[in-house]
């Protein structure tokens, strides 16, 4: 095989242009601190660096979702513990309010300083957060929770709970939303009329001696039917029935069945904890032998600082002289004391649910921190490179690089002319 001198010096030259190609490469990986330094060197490693650093920038996002959920929280938190303070105080001046000894300018005096608590909780309840958005007012973060008008609070938010991530199968609620904290407490009871002759139920006659009872009552009846029958032109008879058929005994155990109406005077039904009128109109046209008026229990829902404000309102008008309107302001301040223990029992309860959502912040942190240190150390062994054997290596290609200038600078002397005589 015959190698001439141009192969000689183009093989030398690949040769050393391929050892200055890999240790420039070597020592660009060394600069780096990279395996690789493009794409093409390892394509599943490149791939895989990708996706770890994907993983890495997802757990930082939770990072930055638990720290605000954990600031909207512990917000909440003292902001609810200022809602029950602000409550006890209220519950000591009704308390107050409500001793016998208390003339009618003390009772005002004690009406001015709830007036300004109230104002104060509705402050409370309008708390904003850093980014300027209202705390308790669900999705609607940019509408004020609570707006008054003529002395009367409008909740404006909606029932939504905020939910944010902070795993990667894991929610919390960061937000609780006034509807359920505030707007769920229980205002007076009564009964809804329906069908063709609700009017004859007269809806100022419904007296309730018993909540308790009537309430029961109710629960048992389920909703109250009212069958009418015309025998005559003028005259009526009526039967009272529960939602499944039966008749409904009166307070005394006498079955509401039958019962003649003329018209000449209105009809009192007397029940368990409650009594009410009915007035049916001679001549009017009800279903015959039908269901002719239906009678439903509702008890809507308010918030505290309206019925406070129903409160300091009757708390202002005299009383003296009258037990009647006497005996009415008791029964207001002892339904108000229930409604304060209604709305702490509310707040107390959503302190407690914050708690433990601040403890599942804490541990779902700790499980990222310790997912984030694996990933990242699953990342450093595909792509960080190691410094002592790339040093190897980098010393390797000098010595290779050196050997090739060396032994190339013995060879180019070399010529056939030399050895003739």
């Amino acid at each position: 095989m015959r190698i001439s001198t141009g192969q000689i010096f183009s093989n030398a030259n690949r040769n050393m242009l391929e050892n200055q190609s890999s240790l420039v490469d070597i020592q660009d990986k060394i600069s780096s601190g990279k395996k690789f330094t493009s794409l093409a060197e390892d394509p599943v490693g490149a791939n895989r660096v990708v996706s770890l650093k994907r993983e890495l920038a997802q757990l930082d996002m939770f990072q930055s979702n638990i720290d605000a959920s954990r600031r909207r929280l512990e917000l909440e938190e003292t902001t609810l513990d200022n809602l029950n303070i602000a409550s006890d105080r209220m519950r000591e001046l009704i308390l107050q309010a409500a001793n016998g000894t208390q003339g009618q300018a003390d009772r005002e005096i004690i009406a001015t300083e709830l007036e300004e608590l109230v104002e104060y909780a509705a402050g409370l309840m309008n708390t904003q957060d850093a980014k300027g958005e209202y705390l308790f007012s669900g999705s609607r973060g940019n509408a004020q929770t609570y707006v008054e008008e003529d002395g009367r609070y409008t909740y404006q938010g909606d029932a939504t709970t905020r939910s944010i991530q902070i795993a990667s199968a894991l929610y919390v609620e960061s937000t609780d939303a006034g509807q359920s904290l505030f707007e769920s407490i229980n205002g007076e009871p009564g009964l809804r009329a329906t069908g063709a002759a609700r009017g004859a139920f007269d809806a100022d006659s419904l007296e309730i001696g018993d909540k308790d009872a009537f309430a029961q009552l109710m629960r048992t009846t389920g909703d109250m039917s009212i069958e009418v029958q015309q025998p005559t032109p003028t005259t009526y008879s009526f039967t009272l029935r529960d939602s499944a058929g039966n008749v409904i005994n009166d307070v005394n155990g006498n079955p509401l069945q039958d019962i003649a109406y003329d018209g000449t005077a209105v009809s009192t039904v007397e029940l368990e904890g409650v009594t009410f009128e009915l007035d049916l109109p001679i001549g009017a046209s009800y279903p015959g032998d039908g269901e002719a008026l239906k009678l439903s229990y509702e008890q809507p829902q308010s918030n505290i600082l309206n019925e406070m404000m129903d409160t300091i309102e009757m708390m202002r008008n005299p009383t003296m002289g009258s037990e009647e309107l006497k005996a009415q302001l008791d029964e207001r301040f002892a339904m108000t004391l229930d409604q304060l223990d209604e709305s702490q029992e509310r707040l107390s309860e959503s302190i407690s649910a914050i708690g433990s959502r601040l403890n599942k912040l804490e541990d779902a942190e700790l499980a990222n921190t310790d997912f984030k240190l694996m990933t990242e150390g699953t990342l450093s062994a595909v792509q960080d490179l190691d410094y002592a054997s790339a040093s190897t290596e980098l010393a390797k290609r000098k010595l290779a690089l050196e050997a090739a200038y060396a032994s190339f600078g013995k060879i180019q002397d070399l010529s056939l002319f030399n050895y003739i005589r």
